[in-house]
């Protein structure tokens, strides 16, 4: 298990260096506070069920935010990462959210490929001795507007690279302040496999056309919820479930660059 106060005391040194300042109500301040509480509370036991799920969220949010420290301009990200929410159980938007589904899927990568870097459009580049690969973020809050969510995403790559992949998120649809239920993490992946396979189903009209007219070679979804893993003895849990869906004559025209980012996405389930 990390040390999430030696974390939260890095975070925030971190946040002093580039000069940024939290006010009161800011989420992450509340979980910093809580994080250099750990050891304290541990003795007592005195976790409530929020906290627990409060230091859940702030293990997901500091192992991307850590990572700034080796960014060209943390200043922006860091800035970014206090506007507005950062309740993930909530499905309010926020600038903050935004910019955390950036950082998070910028580490998976730069943890596995050093020449990964954040670059704005797309959003996160990854630079190859032979070619650059563009990464297009974007957080779905409603199904209502997956269409324009995907032009805008595929603008940002044509934009800034030859061929890229759009990556989803798709936490904000799930119910608010619920928590996945399972027995096992295997059958909680499957779960939310399940649940991604039938979000692309869905729109895969929308999506299918940007396959055809742009350098397209994939979708990346996400979702990383909050899971009760019944089985085991640490019961609560971030669960994270990646999928990758693509054509397969897009496949076959970038097989170098397809078969690299997905050997580079971590628990991945291929569609």
């Amino acid at each position: 298990m990390i040390d999430v106060k030696k974390v939260a005391e890095q975070i925030e040194l971190l946040l002093r260096k580039h000069s940024i300042k939290l006010g009161e109500s800011s989420d992450l301040l509340r979980m910093l506070v809580l994080a250099k509480q750990v050891q304290r509370k541990y003795i007592g036991c005195s976790f409530t069920m929020l906290e627990w799920f409060r230091l859940l969220q702030f293990r997901r949010i500091s192992s991307a935010v850590i990572l700034l420290e080796s960014d060209r301009n943390p200043s922006r990200y860091l800035r970014a990462i206090t506007r507005g929410s950062l309740n993930l159980f909530s499905k309010q938007r926020s600038l903050a959210k935004d910019t955390l589904w950036e950082l998070e899927l910028w580490a998976m990568l730069k943890r596995k490929l050093a020449s990964t870097y954040l670059l704005d459009p797309p959003d996160v580049m990854i630079e190859y001795a032979d070619a650059r690969l563009g990464v297009s973020c974007k957080k779905i809050y409603s199904e209502a507007h997956v269409q324009n969510i995907m032009s805008e995403a595929v603008g940002q790559i044509k934009s800034s690279c030859e061929v890229g992949v759009v990556a989803l998120n798709l936490d904000s649809l799930i119910p608010e302040d619920t928590v996945l239920k399972a027995p096992t993490f295997e059958s909680a992946r499957e779960i939310l496999n399940e649940a991604m396979g039938k979000f692309l189903e869905k729109h895969e009209r929308h999506i299918k056309k940007y396959f055809v007219r742009e350098n397209l070679l994939a979708i990346l979804v996400t979702m990383s919820p909050v899971a009760d893993i019944t089985n085991s003895r640490g019961r609560f849990n971030v669960v994270t479930q990646s999928r990758i869906w693509t054509m397969p004559q897009c496949k076959a025209r970038h097989e170098l660059h397809y078969r690299r980012f997905r050997d580079h996405i971590e628990t991945v389930g291929s569609a």
